[in-house]
């Protein structure tokens, strides 16, 4: 056998054991949300940029903004980069101002105001209050999706994963949950039980119910009132998980519809140093 031969056998080992040994080392779905799951559990503090599409009246609405929020107390500051609330900033301390949010709107009255962050002011043309910032209210839905569906089943029938795609300049783990079950089945509001306090409890979409029932905003419906709501929170989630640190840095949710949100970060920065004076209306980079 000559060397040549030899050499060309030995490289096609080589190559055949490194690729076998990268399948291993590469984690199933289930495997991959768990890591997920326990890295947003050591997250104290995020720094980001954050574009987003939501469905809204049937039309993709986008916005960017740059966000920053300290996990406990929850802390939270928001700059708005793109029109129509461009230059507006929102500042939330848990235990201040009476639990309201200080507004820089960056537009007339150009006055700063303490608005409520569950109002219709600070809810108008978006899916999410200011409280579900970061990725704790993401882990809540998989979760729960992991206790009612995922647990005790075979994963295969929910999950797909695909390995080294490259998403906003990092390579991820493409992870696709699929729910066939998805529907709408009707519900009873109990009293004085709010829009929210359904979507919470039950782990699905607040704005689907607001669309689904043709309501205006999601301080609609009333006391006895039988609406529709979804069985979870999405038909199909696309989740683009950042092999680096396992966040979840893309975000893509369908409904029978289709796509109707989809969220990407950048520049993530986790648990960074805060200055003493970052979450006040003071620090020299605000224009409160």
């Amino acid at each position: 056998m000559g060397i040549k031969l030899l050499f060309t056998i030995f490289m096609l080992l080589a190559i055949t054991y490194s690729s076998l040994a990268d399948i291993q080392r590469r984690p199933d779905a289930y495997t991959t949300l768990e890591r997920m799951l326990e890295h947003i559990e050591n997250v104290e503090g995020l720094k980001f940029k954050l574009r987003s599409w939501e469905r809204l009246d049937d039309e993709m609405s986008y916005n960017e903004i740059i966000g920053k929020l300290n996990v406990r107390p929850t802390k939270i500051y928001i700059y708005s980069v793109s029109s129509p609330n461009k230059g507006a900033e929102v500042l939330y301390v848990e235990g201040e101002r009476n639990g309201r949010a200080l507004v820089n709107p960056n537009s007339f009255p150009y006055v700063n105001v303490n608005l409520n962050p569950l109002g219709n002011q600070m809810r108008s043309d978006q899916h999410h209050t200011i409280f579900n910032t970061g990725f704790e209210f993401l882990a809540g839905i998989i979760r729960h999706a992991k206790e009612s569906r995922l647990d005790g089943q075979s994963p295969d029938e929910f999950l797909e994963i695909e390995h080294n795609v490259f998403f906003a300049n990092r390579l991820t783990h493409k992870v696709t949950i699929i729910d066939p079950d998805f529907t709408y089945v009707d519900y009873t509001i109990q009293n004085g039980e709010s829009l929210k306090d359904i979507a919470d409890r039950k782990f699905i979409c607040e704005y689907l119910i607001v669309e689904k029932n043709g309501f205006r905003n999601f301080n609609s419906g009333r006391s006895g009132q039988t609406i529709q709501i979804p069985t979870s929170y999405a038909k199909k989630t696309e989740l683009y998980i950042d092999i680096r640190n396992y966040l979840p840095i893309g975000q893509f949710m369908y409904d029978e519809r289709g796509l109707f949100e989809r969220y990407e970060f950048y520049d993530v920065e986790v648990n960074p140093d805060f200055a003493d004076d970052e979450f006040t209306s003071s620090f020299p980079d605000y224009n409160f």
